[in-house]
């Protein structure tokens, strides 16, 4: 019986124009749209390859073709709907049916069938459409089959719905707009960061994870719910209708059926089943990092400083949410640190961006966002013994406590936000290095060392210890005193930089760097860095040590040897040499076992000190030393894996018969077939 409803409710359909034209309208509209993405790719996707972007045509043109073809099918389906039952209604054919043997479930499921087979021809055409871009490049095929496949749960949706809404009135043009305002609440209930139960019944929300190509056992469920509750509200408003006895078990069914939405909220998203299939995978966290979850079993959070952008913030969210799925209970909260400026400045927070992770009682902040580094965090978190900074006392170094306008008080608040342990530590009195050093400071010493702490540092340095080495032009440290360093050779006087004048400086010998290379200690530098009273140190040629990066001076610099009264110009005769000259140099060795053992040598200790730090960038390159010295790159991240489809390529001729096919041929037989068909009938008659 509902096989005959079936068909002849398609038959009623196609024998009038209106469901042609309707798949014919939609089809240009959405081909228009289609080709409009393929254009506006066109002229972005070297940006992309030379980016090394992970956005392809698949996310910046099929996906999006989808979603706008799903917003045209909310726009049919009323169109449908209005007539199955509305229509029927006011022109008494309903009375037939009541009349017939047919069971209120046969009425149902003959015409949501009908409905749901006209709007699953028209999603046929768009997965024809976008899988014939495969011609010209390499799609993500498991995105965009799974997206496609949970499109069809939610045109089930609208169908249910707008039968029951058809259900509810005799007039159809009611029956249309209230489907309308339905459809669109379903579709704008909620925003990206909303965990409320409104947000829970938004389409939209239910749709991101299959976007990014991520099945949600979760989403799943709820689509099956909430179809099967429209479908028992239709089956129990027949029911009244028909005056059929069953009418209690409808009404219980919906009953419970809203129970179970109304507790899936907080049931499904704690026991949720999920499968990446993107090709890439990069929805999952790697093994390493699943692990080092696994072993977590105190409360973890992350609290995001970033501002409400939805370019900066869409790509962290992403990231987040790889440790959410893992973890569910993880605790994740975003902030504006424009809205909250004096708790940002506590925190140390210096770029937009900035993860700040706390587990067990301790925090720190993650500055450079990847998932490598947040799992280098949570197991820096976790260790039982946390690795001290050690900065060495007793011979004039710089005091890490010290408030005054000398000392280093400032740094070293920025540094305990982050999570680092720092303490000062004189070799005489305590003798050995604590086992569990992370990184020693070696501070502009006016007074020599003696030979039982230069062994004690040599022991350290030979077992791979990481070492942060200012010098000054009076320092008492040379690199002959530790000769398994990198060698380096200081040139005679201080630098004196013309460009001090143009930041109206009271002192040239001030060396300012503005340029800076790529590099984990450049990150986030746009300002000048300034360097009072440094020394230039060259580097020289070292087998065993890399050397990674180095922050030079402007070309209007140079050493200067004599007095730094009066007018003061560059002697090439006493060795003065011109600029760029280098203040810092950063080395890194990796032995055949282990982590890799880097040092830092800086031609001058007073850009760390609280009267230099405010002044342009110097806090944030401070802080880029301390977390590119204490970051482990024992572990080796795998290439960056890019995606397949960012390169398109079809000739002119194939561009012209997809075009052609999709924007004429496909919508004028469509078209044609609305008039032909009617016409046919009227004939026959």
């Amino acid at each position: 019986m509902i096989k005959t409803l079936y068909l002849n409710e398609l038959k009623r359909a196609f024998a009038t124009p209106l469901a042609w034209i309707l798949l014919a309208v939609c089809q240009l509209i959405l081909a228009w749209a289609f080709f409009t993405e393929l254009e506006a790719y066109d002229a972005i996707q070297q940006r992309l390859v030379s980016r090394e972007s992970l956005l392809g045509i698949t996310s910046l043109v099929a996906i999006p073709a989808m979603l706008n073809a799903l917003n045209l099918v909310m726009l049919i389906v009323p169109l449908l709907t209005m007539r199955s039952f509305a229509s029927e209604f006011n022109s008494q054919q309903f009375s037939l049916l009541l009349a017939s043997p047919l069971k209120p479930s046969d009425i149902l499921f003959g015409k949501y069938f009908a409905v749901l087979s006209i709007t699953t021809g028209f999603w046929l055409l768009v997965l024809l459409q976008i899988l014939l871009l495969q011609l010209g490049t390499s799609l993500d095929t498991g995105r965009i089959l799974l997206l496609w496949l949970q499109g069809i749960l939610v045109i089930a949706i609208f169908a249910g719905a707008g039968l029951w809404l058809s259900s509810m009135t005799r007039h159809a043009a009611l029956a249309a707009i209230l489907s309308y305002g339905l459809f669109i609440a379903l579709r704008a209930f909620g925003h990206d960061d909303d965990q409320s139960l409104m947000a829970w019944f938004s389409l939209t929300s239910h749709l991101k994870a299959a976007q990014l190509g991520l099945f949600s056992s979760t989403d799943i469920i709820f689509f099956a719910l909430l179809n099967a509750l429209f479908l028992l509200l239709t089956w129990t408003r027949l029911i009244r209708i028909k005056h059929n006895r069953e009418r209690w078990s409808g009404r219980l069914a919906i009953t419970l059926l809203i129970t179970l939405l109304a507790i899936s909220w907080p049931v499904l998203n704690q026991h949720e089943y999920s499968k990446d299939f993107s090709d890439l995978q990069h929805n999952t966290l790697s093994a390493a990092s699943r692990d080092t979850l696994s072993k977590l079993d105190q409360p973890l959070s992350f609290t995001v400083y970033v501002s409400d952008n939805a370019v900066l913030k869409k790509p962290i969210q992403q990231l987040v949410n790889r440790f959410k799925r893992e973890r569910p209970d993880l605790a994740v909260n975003y902030t504006d640190p424009q809205n909250h400026p004096e708790a940002s400045r506590a925190l140390g927070i210096t770029q937009n961006g900035e993860i700040l992770v706390r587990y067990n009682e301790r925090q720190q902040l993650v500055k450079k966002l990847s998932e490598e580094e947040i799992r280098k965090t949570l197991l820096h978190l976790s260790s039982r013994q946390q690795g001290w900074i050690v900065n060495l006392q007793g011979h004039g170094e710089l005091d890490l406590l010290h408030e005054g306008l000398y000392g280093a008080s400032i740094l070293t608040q920025n540094l305990q936000a982050r999570g680092y342990l720092l303490r000062n530590f004189n070799l005489v009195k305590h003798g050995q290095l604590p086992d569990n050093t992370e990184l020693v400071i070696i501070a502009a010493p006016t007074k020599p060392y003696t030979q039982t702490e230069l062994q004690l540092l040599q022991a350290y340095l030979l077992k791979g210890g990481n070492l942060l080495w200012l010098q000054d032009s009076d320092s008492q440290l040379r690199s002959r005193h530790l000769p398994m360093l990198p060698q380096t050779k200081r040139l005679p006087g201080v630098i004196v930089d013309a460009t001090a004048a143009k930041l109206k400086l009271a002192t040239p010998d001030n060396a300012v760097v503005t340029s800076y290379p790529a590099h984990m200690l450049s990150s986030g530098l746009t300002r000048h860095t300034l360097f009072k009273q440094a020394v230039a140190i060259e580097p020289a040629k070292d087998n065993e040590w890399r050397l990674q990066t180095s922050l030079k001076t402007g070309a209007l610099s140079w050493n200067e040897t004599g007095s730094m009264k009066g007018e003061i110009n560059r002697d090439p005769v006493l060795l003065e040499q011109q600029g760029p000259l280098p203040v810092l140099l950063a080395y890194q060795k990796d032995p055949p076992k282990g982590k890799s053992q880097k040092v830092v040598i800086t031609g001058d200790s007073d850009f760390l000190r609280n009267n230099s730090l405010g002044q342009g960038d110097n806090l944030l390159l401070a802080l880029n030393i301390f977390h590119w010295l204490s970051s482990d790159n024992s572990t080796i991240t795998a290439n960056k894996l890019l995606p397949s489809d960012q390169v398109f390529e079809l000739t002119t001729l194939e561009r012209g018969i997809f075009g052609i096919l999709f924007l004429i041929v496909v919508p004028v037989i469509l078209a044609l077939l609305g008039w032909f068909i009617p016409y046919r009938r009227k004939r026959a008659i």
